[in-house]
């Protein structure tokens, strides 16, 4: 991707990292997703195999893997059957909201899907995020300004966001026109952020 931001070397290799499993992610969950298919509370994959929907073999293994949490976290009565979204909706985002700190382009929330969760942070969240990063805040303190709790994935995320650093998150950020920030995680996989 080119880009006319200039970005220290060490920025540049780890955008370059996330970049490349995010889309390695996002379109192996485009190429699976319709092969995935809910009866009796099982969520179940009909493709054998990454070559059966052009997916490299590894990723296709780890959403394979996480298909199979899924259904391991619906049988536990951790995750409701119909809160997994089997199809992924294309990123939207509904509009400026003003509040306090402003207007905040972009959304908050998460998202299950059948393969992992999807954390959203409006634009107001994502520079508050960074700056509390800047000043060597940790999981807890991020958390909490996300609305989310430390443990499980979400932990995995909130681990991932603070190594991730003030520039990168910055860097993508200014991509998307600052409209915030997005962080994904299969179940089974490498965390990914993008803008949103």
């Amino acid at each position: 991707m080119t880009t006319s931001l200039t970005v220290p070397a060490d920025i540049k290799q780890a955008f370059r990292e996330n970049e490349e499993t995010k889309v390695a992610y996002e379109q192996a969950i485009a190429s699976m997703g319709p092969h995935v298919k809910a009866t009796n509370r099982v969520l179940k994959l009909v493709a054998k195999n990454g070559v059966d929907v052009q997916v490299d073999s590894k990723v296709f293994d780890n959403l394979e893997k996480s298909l199979a949490l899924s259904n391991t976290l619906i049988d536990a009565g951790q995750l409701g059957a119909h809160d997994v979204l089997l199809q992924e909706s294309t990123l939207s985002v509904s509009g400026d909201k003003v509040t306090a700190a402003g207007i905040c382009a972009g959304r908050n929330g998460t998202d299950t899907h059948w393969w992992g969760i999807t954390l959203y942070a409006d634009e107001c969240r994502t520079q508050h995020v960074i700056n509390l990063i800047g000043s060597g805040a940790g999981t807890a303190v991020i958390a909490a300004v996300l609305g989310v709790s430390t443990g499980g994935t979400l932990g995995t995320i909130l681990g991932f966001i603070i190594k991730a650093g003030v520039a990168l998150l910055k860097y993508i950020d200014r991509l998307g026109g600052h409209k915030g920030l997005y962080f994904s995680v299969a179940w089974v996989g490498i965390p990914w952020l993008w803008h949103q």
